[in-house]
C-alpha cells in the first residue's frame, strides 16, 4: 500500500543548460535505469540534482533508497527525497513521507509523514491519497474523520488502476469507512471526490 517507488557532466555546463537540455539528460538517465545500468544512471542524476533538478533529486533517492549503482544508504536517500519535495516535487513529496511512516534514514515521525502525505496527495498522487484516507480513518496523526478519509480513499480508488492491490486496498478501507457514516455524509464525500482538482506544487 506505501510502497516506496522502485522503479544523471560537468557543473558549469550544467548551470548554462536549457531546462529542455536538462529534461533530456534525465531522460537519458532514465532510460539507463530501465536498462538496469543503475551506474550510468547515477552518473547522469548525480549532477543533475546538485544543481538543483527536482526531479533528479528524487531519482537519487531512489538509488541510495534501493542501492541502485550506490551502496544502499537510507540516510542519503532521505536528504535526497527532502530536497526535492521541497521544491514541491510530489515524488519527493510521497518518498519523504514514507521515509518518516517508516523511520527509513529519519527518525519515525507519523506527524511528519502526515504533512508530507498531505502535500504529495493535494497533487494527485494516489498512494498519498490512500495513506492519507488510512490516517484519516484510523486517527492518530490526524484526527479522526470518516469524510475526509472516505474522500481521499475515493480518490485513491479512481486513480489506481482497477483490479490492482492498491485499488482494490482503496475500496476495502473505503467499504469499512462507509459503514460509519450516513447516507447524506457518503453523498458529500462522493460530491467533494467529484469536483477534487489537484493542487499545483507549493
Amino acid at each position: 500500500m506505501r510502497q516506496a517507488v522502485k522503479v544523471m557532466l560537468c557543473a558549469a555546463l550544467l548551470a548554462a543548460m536549457a531546462p529542455a537540455a536538462i529534461a533530456d539528460q534525465f531522460d537519458n538517465g532514465m532510460a539507463a535505469a530501465r536498462a538496469h545500468d543503475y551506474a550510468t544512471a547515477v552518473q547522469i542524476w548525480r549532477p543533475l540534482a546538485s544543481e538543483g533538478s527536482s526531479e533528479a533529486q528524487n531519482a537519487m533517492g531512489v538509488m541510495y533508497d534501493n542501492g541502485f549503482g550506490v551502496v544502499q544508504d537510507h540516510a542519503a536517500a532521505a536528504t535526497w527525497f527532502q530536497r526535492s519535495a521541497d521544491q514541491g516535487n510530489s515524488s519527493g513529496e510521497f518518498n519523504i513521507a514514507l521515509a518518516y511512516d517508516y523511520g527509513r534514514g529519519v527518525t519515525k515521525s507519523p506527524t511528519m509523514a502526515a504533512f508530507w502525505y498531505r502535500r504529495a496527495a493535494d497533487q494527485g498522487v494516489p498512494g498519498a491519497q490512500l495513506a492519507l484516507g488510512v490516517m484519516y480513518a484510523s486517527g492518530g496523526a490526524l484526527p479522526k474523520d470518516g469524510m475526509q478519509a472516505y474522500l481521499w480513499l475515493t480518490l485513491a480508488a479512481n486513480r489506481f488502476a482497477p483490479k490492482t492491490t492498491e485499488h482494490e486496498t482503496a475500496l476495502k478501507f473505503r467499504g469499512q469507512v462507509a459503514v460509519t457514516l450516513s447516507t447524506e455524509q457518503v453523498a458529500e464525500a462522493e460530491r467533494l471526490a467529484d469536483e477534487w482538482q489537484p493542487k499545483p506544487a507549493q
